[in-house]
């Protein structure tokens, strides 16, 4: 897979053989389908939690063999340099994460927006003035 990929990058992969690696499923980038699984973890937890601020060591999924380190991956994320070297998958990414939640990278602190979505859930109420319940914390684990 290394070389056809190496191939394909150096513009030597015939056109034919590109298209019956993609019939078979190939992934041409490694890189992209780990992002794609982190972005899609990283959507499930915004909608449970309504912020991309987990703790650093919150983790996140439906079973114990799934759960995946969204608090670690946010805060390598949120690191000089997180979203790649490359500044066009980097700026791509960043949009993708303000698709989710504009504030994933706030100027102020994180223990500051996850107060702040708890108190807002709190104060959305419905009618009869019960407060809203707040998203199953289930599958978060400390």
């Amino acid at each position: 897979m290394h070389q056809q990929r190496k191939a394909l990058r150096a513009g030597e992969l015939e056109e034919r053989r590109k298209e019956l690696l993609d019939a078979e499923g190939m992934v041409w980038e490694p890189g992209d389908e780990a992002w794609e699984t982190k972005l899609a973890a990283l959507r499930s937890y915004y909608r449970a939690h309504g912020h991309l601020a987990p703790r650093q060591d919150a983790v996140w999924g439906e079973e114990d063999n799934d759960l995946v380190p969204v608090g670690q991956h946010m805060a390598n994320l949120r690191r000089k340099g997180g979203l790649g070297k490359d500044t066009e998958r980097a700026a791509t990414r960043a949009a993708q994460l303000a698709a989710i939640d504009p504030d994933w990278n706030c100027e102020w602190p994180l223990n500051w927006q996850r107060h702040y979505r708890v108190l807002a859930d709190l104060a959305d109420t419905e009618p009869g003035g019960v407060p809203a319940q707040h998203p199953t914390r289930r599958h978060l684990r400390r």
